[in-house]
């Protein structure tokens, strides 16, 4: 446990020390982007701190490597602003794209399969579940292209800068949902919701709401 609690204690630092740095940087003129780029990693390492501090209260435990994945996402994304590595490395996007949406559609995952379980009113065939995920993985992918489109054409920020790059975007939301589906796929064949819910500790939480879900649509 010890050795656990130093490794997510070391997602949060180093995230909000590189919140530091930058905005440091920028205040003693060694960066023209310290302050974004300190903002970026500041929520970046609140984003980070939440799953962390849930699971140290053992309100809800997600697994080390789930939160992770939720790092890795996180840390690729406030490095590629700090350094520039968005404009420097061509294929820097392309990673920070995988890796997100691995996180959005794992995140997805839990939700749709647990509402299967624990919703009397949804059932979906778990044939057709990371069928749903790739899908709910890919959706969010459209959309922050559209919100990179609409601040462009609202505030001129550049953030997509051709066709090709936002399809490659795109391609990537794909690839990094469909590895989820797989891994998804697996685990269902491995689990069942309940031993998810019980494992993330949510199952008196999540009984609860099916009672007052049940009981709402008798009304």
């Amino acid at each position: 446990m010890k050795g656990e609690r130093g490794i997510l204690t070391l997602f949060m630092l180093i995230l909000f020390g590189m919140a530091a740095y930058s905005i440091g940087s920028e205040l003693f003129g060694a960066s023209t982007n310290g302050y974004y780029a300190g903002a970026t990693c500041l929520v970046s390492g609140i984003a980070i701190s939440i799953p962390i501090v849930l699971r140290w209260r053992d309100k809800i435990t997600l697994p080390v490597w789930f939160i992770f994945l939720i790092f890795l996402a996180l840390f690729l994304h406030a490095l590629g602003v700090m350094q520039g590595y968005y404009d420097t490395l061509n294929w820097w996007d392309s990673v920070t794209h995988y890796f997100s949406s691995m996180m959005v559609a794992a995140i997805s995952f839990i939700f749709i399969y647990l509402a299967d379980w624990y919703l009397e009113s949804v059932h979906i065939p778990p044939r057709l579940m990371p069928v749903i995920v790739v899908a709910v993985g890919c959706s969010f992918g459209v959309i922050w292209e559209i919100f990179e489109w609409s601040a462009d054409t609202l505030f001129d920020t550049g953030m997509q800068y051709s066709l090709d790059d936002t399809m490659q975007d795109l391609l990537m939301d794909f690839l990094g949902a469909l590895t989820m589906g797989v891994v998804g796929w697996i685990y269902l064949r491995q689990h069942s919701p309940g031993d998810l819910a019980m494992e993330l500790g949510l199952d008196p939480y999540l009984s609860r709401l099916s009672e007052w879900w049940g009981s709402l649509l008798e009304r």
